[in-house]
């Protein structure tokens, strides 16, 4: 069976000394390339990817591989490095969200008094501008009348 090198991360295999491989590595060179950050896409292709090489590698390959495979289950539990990983990237995730969310509401909010401006201008109606009018010939009209002398 020929390598799965049409697979997602399968470069960091090939690329990388069977010595050198480690299960984080493998979760950053995936992110660094790219690909979407969907844990059990991942989770995935990496326990393929392992299989493979266990049945198919080098005497080296198969026994990286074989450690690879125990220390992921280390690695993915709580406090690993795997556990981890997937912690900062749901958390940057949910930070991305919330500041395009809020990014949408500014620009709705900005686009929202864009409109309400260009109305104004256009009909020359400024609703804000003719209660100030209102409000100043008010206040004028009980300082006059306060201050007329008994006026009564």
């Amino acid at each position: 069976m020929p390598p799965p090198l049409d697979n997602s991360g399968f470069n960091y295999f090939v690329e990388t000394p069977s010595d050198e491989w480690d299960t984080l590595a493998y979760h950053k060179a995936w992110q660094i390339r790219g690909f979407p950050m969907v844990k059990s896409t991942l989770t995935r292709s990496f326990d393929r990817q392992v299989n493979w090489f266990l049945e198919h590698g080098l005497p080296a390959e198969k026994k990286k591989a074989k450690s690879l495979k125990n220390q992921f289950k280390i690695d993915a539990q709580e406090g690993g490095c795997i556990f981890d990983f997937w912690k900062r990237i749901m958390h940057s995730t949910k930070l991305d969200d919330i500041e395009m969310k809020t990014a949408l509401n500014i620009r709705k909010f900005q686009a929202q008094h864009h409109i309400t401006v260009a109305n104004r201008m256009l009909t020359g109606n400024d609703y804000n501008v003719v209660q100030a009018q209102k409000n100043v010939v008010s206040i004028s009209g009980k300082e006059h009348i306060e201050n007329i002398p008994n006026s009564r």
